[in-house]
């Protein structure tokens, strides 16, 4: 589905400096994500059309906190941009035999991504297209209670 946002110039001069200081930005749900794929980290106002999955490149984006999310829910696919199947089927175990809460219910996870971060000149260009990989692979569980 398609979600509005806007990104204020404030917002977008923060996430530029961020990278260009060699720092990450971690965005906070899925929203937020889908915000800045589309944007490219541009301040404006837009709608966020395109799906993110595992092929989509994060070019402004390094980590997400997000609730947690089944395999079988649209949000699992914005977690699929972030880390490979493999390394969210060992979390999504972990989390169940550790009795976290899904979804809405005061859990949630930091997510590292396994692509390379974009430098503050490439924000604007490619954003959401193919994906560049590296070898690296972080998964940060955490907890948060409502």
């Amino acid at each position: 589905f398609d979600e509005p946002y806007r990104i204020p110039v404030k917002t977008a001069a923060q996430i530029r400096r961020a990278k260009t200081r060699g720092g990450r930005i971690v965005a906070v749900g899925t929203t937020v994500v889908r915000a800045l794929v589309h944007s490219g980290g541009r301040a404006g106002e837009g709608v966020a059309d395109r799906r993110i999955g595992a092929d989509t490149r994060l070019c402004v984006v390094d980590a997400m906190l997000s609730g947690t999310h089944a395999p079988d829910e649209s949000h699992y696919q914005v977690l699929r941009a972030f880390q490979r199947d493999d390394v969210l089927a060992r979390a999504e175990a972990a989390l169940e035999a550790s009795n976290y809460r899904t979804h809405e219910f005061g859990d949630s996870v930091l997510i590292f991504s396994h692509q390379d971060s974009a430098p503050a000149g490439e924000l604007s260009r490619n954003c959401g297209g193919p994906v560049r990989a590296t070898p690296d692979v972080s998964y940060v569980p955490g907890t948060l209670n409502a």
